[in-house]
């Protein structure tokens, strides 16, 4: 499903656990560009609204795959698990 697909996505490239429903505006984006209504270089912002822990019996996720990141006062660390 384009949903699940679009949450993985997410997560992997931005750290954040979004349900299904809240990774349409990401898709809506992509498909947006796709028919070259929005060009690849502007900036877009798409509101993800649903934490992806009200849903996670729909999207199966490897969560070792992703970087773990701390606070630290202001300033965010990330690592990588290896």
């Amino acid at each position: 499903e384009e949903m699940v697909r679009f949450t993985k996505l997410i997560a992997k490239t931005e750290g954040l656990f979004v349900e299904p429903t809240a990774a349409e505006p990401v898709a809506a984006v992509q498909r947006l560009v796709a028919k070259g209504i929005i060009n690849p270089q502007d900036t877009v912002v798409a509101v993800l609204t649903g934490n992806g822990l009200r849903d996670t019996a729909s999207v199966q996720f490897d969560f070792s795959t992703l970087p773990v990141v701390a606070s630290v006062g202001d300033v965010a660390l990330t690592s990588r698990r290896g």
